[in-house]
């Protein structure tokens, strides 16, 4: 596993909370992709992190995105889980469970 690969889990893990909320379960680990699939509140399906010349390349619905390992847990947030309602579309989560 790549040195990049590592960095990146780690990066990962230590935003548990965050990472939680996405919901991933299928974890695949190769030499360069971190792929899952997530079940988040904007997202769900698979998501493939690959290593990439400016740092970390984010597959998600055909589409790609690259960001610095700086930014790679809120740019994950951002794809996956945080609507542009985020608060009150968990307050309506809550509540239908509630019911």
């Amino acid at each position: 596993m790549k040195e990049e690969l590592k960095t990146m889990i780690i990066c990962l893990l230590q935003e548990k909370i965050t990472v939680i909320s996405w919901g991933i379960t299928d974890i695949q680990i190769t030499d360069t992709n971190l792929i899952f699939k997530a079940n988040g509140l904007k997202h769900k399906g698979i998501v493939d992190i690959g290593i990439h010349k400016d740092g970390y390349q984010i597959k998600i619905n055909d589409k790609s995105y690259i960001c610095t390992i700086d930014n790679i847990v809120r740019t994950l947030d951002r794809l996956i889980e945080h609507t542009d309602n985020y608060i009150s579309d968990i307050e309506d989560i809550i509540k239908k469970r509630i019911e």
